[in-house]
């Protein structure tokens, strides 16, 4: 009898790890910004630009990057998402991948939509910036949180071994200024970026 019993714990015990498996996480990464480090164009020329403070849709607090087994999941949380605040709000990064057989880029583009209900994402590979066939990448805004939270599939590059990640925010107004945050330092494509973070 107790040796039934304890073939029965041992199938149920199977059981439930076949239908509830572990979630693999992989390596990742948390960058914090400083607050009030926006700046904005000036209205005398575009290429020119002044520190502004903050500016709601644009001022980066923390991002973290989650390279997992089937997706790199990426959590933005802004000083403020404001709806109505913004002409037009973009999130994009850049991303240095390494796969068995090469090493490439790619740009990932994350449109917000004024009225923060909607966002649509964009991602551009390799030098001649083709766009993958592949599931496509999925990005949701929390207004309440504020927070946008991005999930690219892995396949999308090729099932990378790892990933270095820096990312910028940028806004516009009604008046057609633009105003941009970096994460990651001043130098936006060859500034520092995070570590490797290997998949999980």
């Amino acid at each position: 009898m107790l040796c039934r019993m304890r073939t029965l714990t041992i199938l149920l015990a199977t059981a439930l790890v076949m239908i509830f498996p572990a979630t693999a996480s992989g390596d990742e990464a948390a960058v914090d910004d400083a607050m009030d480090d926006v700046y904005g164009s000036i209205p005398e020329g575009f290429e020119q630009v002044e520190p502004v403070g903050t500016r709601p849709n644009t001022d980066l607090r923390r991002t973290v990057v989650d390279h997992r087994a089937e997706f790199i999941v990426v959590k933005v949380r802004y000083d403020e998402l404001a709806r109505g605040a913004s002409s037009s709000m973009t999130y994009q990064a850049h991303i240095d991948y390494r796969t068995e057989d090469f090493r490439d880029l790619a740009l990932m583009q994350v449109e917000v939509a004024p009225s923060l209900r909607r966002a649509t994402v964009r991602l551009f590979v390799g030098f001649d910036g083709h766009e993958p066939d592949c599931r496509a990448p999925t990005a949701e805004v929390k207004p309440a949180r504020d927070k946008l939270v991005v999930r690219v599939p892995r396949g999308c590059l090729d099932d990378p071994e790892w990933i270095r990640y820096a990312a910028e925010a940028q806004s516009f107004d009604k008046a057609d200024r633009a105003y941009f945050d970096r994460d990651n330092g001043p130098d936006f494509e060859g500034g520092p970026k995070t570590e490797r973070l290997y998949a999980g």
